[in-house]
């Protein structure tokens, strides 16, 4: 669930992010906008009004706001927990991921003049690593797909899946970054150490990082998250980790 003050707390500095990102429409910016500021129950935390609804009070076609929410949903800015259409509505949540770039956003901005150049110089490399990463996990599990359709259900064996589901390591940001804390988080709740504790820091284009599956972890418990865990002991030379196999 949302974290209603702590996304108060930086509610500008959000809105700011949305409209300065360079990979959303004008229609998909105004869709997150309108999701927060007239759709969002402040007290409750409920975001769930129907696609019918949004694209009525949008005027624009049902598909439009379908589109529109899975660019916002694949870009990082809200989760959508899906409902059957009848009995319970889709609920939009905001993502811990959009609210502490927002929280970056306002440390760095504090005090400076050219808050946009701040906002943009954050946002843009962010954009662009949820679009790569995403766009690589699309692909990887179209090739998934087809080879599994290719082998005429055929058994496909455990190395056959991992290697499939690999993809290239992507350098990510350091020194506290909030890409490196979601790892941190999901390792230690995995039962792993920290990345610190597993990998060498190194230097890439002038900036300090590590060499990971991803820039974002998967979801806690995912098979996805397994894979990238498996990968990670293959970057790090590690045993494997008990129950990881």
């Amino acid at each position: 669930m949302t974290d209603l003050e702590s996304f108060k707390a930086v509610r500008i500095q959000w809105h700011k992010a949305l409209f300065a990102s360079p990979l959303l429409s004008g229609s998909e910016k105004a869709l997150g906008a309108y999701l927060i500021n007239v759709r969002l129950n402040w007290r409750t935390g409920q975001l769930n009004p129907a696609v019918a609804t949004i694209a009525r009070d949008m005027s624009v076609e049902p598909r439009t706001v379908q589109r529109a929410v899975n660019s916002l949903e694949r870009l990082g800015w809200f989760n959508a927990d899906r409902g059957n259409g009848r009995k319970r509505s889709t609920n939009y949540l905001i993502t811990d991921e959009s609210i502490e770039i927002a929280e970056h956003i306002k440390r760095e901005a504090c005090g400076k003049k050219d808050d946009g150049f701040v906002t943009l110089s954050i946002v843009k490399p962010w954009q662009e690593r949820r679009n790569e990463v995403t766009s690589l996990s699309q692909k990887r599990r179209q090739e998934c797909h087809s080879k599994s359709i290719s082998k005429n259900k055929t058994k496909t064996t455990q190395s056959e899946v991992v290697s499939c589901k690999y993809t290239p390591a992507v350098f990510v940001p350091g020194g506290s970054s909030i890409f490196e804390r979601e790892w941190d988080d999901r390792l230690v709740k995995s039962g792993r150490l920290e990345l610190r504790r597993l990998l060498k820091e190194v230097k890439y284009e002038g900036k300090r990082g590590f060499w990971l599956p991803a820039t974002w972890p998967a979801s806690l418990g995912s098979a996805e998250l397994r894979l990238q865990i498996l990968q990670l002991e293959d970057l790090a030379s590690l045993p494997k980790a008990e129950g990881m196999a």
